[in-house]
């Protein structure tokens, strides 16, 4: 099933309105989830430990799109784009990632973004 996992997200209520008539669930992850893998995160790796985190979140906000098929997922970008809704990070959950935590995939993000924002 396809599915986005939110972090600290504001736009939830919109983000909704645009995937929930395209058969997209929306989970908003709390910040004290945040050491689970994005994995457990998403409901594959059910059998992992839960780990409560009780510290500071990183700053901005972060959606992962999982199981989406190439057309979902543009015309969910597509959407929110045209709905104008901010999003600081958006990833797609791969085989590699799906083990990370929370912090590592903020982390990869933002050197992503600082590669990209060099190159310009």
């Amino acid at each position: 099933m396809e599915k986005i996992l939110l972090f600290q997200s504001k736009e939830a209520t919109n983000i909704r309105k645009i995937a929930t008539p395209m058969h997209i669930k929306v989970v908003e992850v709390e910040v004290s989830q945040f050491k689970q893998t994005l994995g457990k995160l998403a409901g594959y790796d059910k059998e992992e430990e839960d780990i409560v985190y009780e510290g500071e979140a990183p700053e901005g906000s972060l959606m992962v799109f999982c199981d989406f098929t190439e057309s979902h997922f543009n015309t969910m970008l597509q959407k929110m784009r045209a709905a104008k809704i901010p999003m600081t990070y958006k990833a797609v959950m791969t085989a590699v990632n799906r083990t990370w935590d929370v912090f590592h995939m903020y982390e990869e993000m933002e050197m992503e973004r600082k590669a990209y924002e060099n190159r310009k």
